[in-house]
């Protein structure tokens, strides 16, 4: 049997075949630089979420150390001593150790080595009148900067 072929049934020309090629190409060639971008940010995002939950639990450590405090001292501006009797032992001693890029809260670490820690730099605010003593804290970890003041009660 032969089937009857019109004209208007012959199939498609070999431009046509190019074009849709080209075009389905084009399609496909934007899906995967679309599904890159978006793994990308994902990883962007992610990163900087660990970092901020560091900061975070760095902050807290430091807010936890201080809170009931009865005295301070900034002996550098990496270290800030802390007498405190609600803490074991009664004291405390935060620094920044720039060798290792790590903080560290009686010589234990509290940052971990997902982060890398760019500065812990404490600055002792002297008790002026009623005003209390206190400290100012800047902490830059993994390019992220965030700031705290924390003062002793009278």
């Amino acid at each position: 049997m032969h089937a009857i072929v019109s004209k208007n049934q012959r199939g498609l020309s070999l431009i046509e075949t190019i074009i849709y090629i080209a075009l389905f190409s084009l399609m496909i060639g934007s899906l995967v630089f679309v599904s890159f971008q978006l793994m990308q940010n994902s990883r962007n995002t992610g990163s900087r979420v660990v970092t901020q939950e560091e900061i975070n639990f760095v902050l807290k450590k430091i807010n936890w150390a201080l809170t009931g405090a009865t005295d301070i001292s900034v002996p550098s501006s990496e270290e800030l001593t802390i007498a405190n009797p609600n803490i074991p032992g009664g004291s405390a001693k935060i620094e920044f150790d720039d060798a290792n890029d790590k903080i560290t809260l009686d010589d234990e670490d509290i940052t971990t080595i997902n982060v890398r820690v760019d500065s812990l730099v404490f600055t002792h605010i002297l008790a002026v009148g009623s005003s209390p003593e206190g400290v100012n804290i800047g902490l830059s970890i993994g390019g992220q900067t965030t700031a705290l003041s924390k003062y002793l009660k009278i």
